[in-house]
């Protein structure tokens, strides 16, 4: 699949404290883009209110992002209790 990265999670990214959390975040994009059917990732769950919005739990924290027929879109990454504020 092909990957692209708003600037909004670039920013997200670049506000982590946390390295090991990074790291968790790059391994997870990484298993996006080598799987064929977004469903064979652990953790993603499609959400309501949007026919292209999916999240992927990472511990305490969601990165949402869209699904566009082979290409995903990454939107963004925060806390379980802000994402749904910020995303879609």
């Amino acid at each position: 699949m092909r990957i692209v990265a708003l600037r909004s999670f670039s920013r997200d990214i670049d506000d982590l404290p946390d390295t090991k959390l990074r790291a968790r975040v790059k391994q997870t994009v990484l298993a996006m883009e080598a799987v064929s059917s977004i469903m064979d990732l652990r953790q993603v769950k499609k959400m309501k209110g949007h026919p292209q919005a999916y999240r992927v739990r990472i511990g305490s924290y969601r990165l949402g992002f869209f699904l566009e027929g082979d290409l995903i879109t990454l939107v963004r990454f925060a806390m379980r209790v802000e994402i749904y504020k910020r995303f879609p």
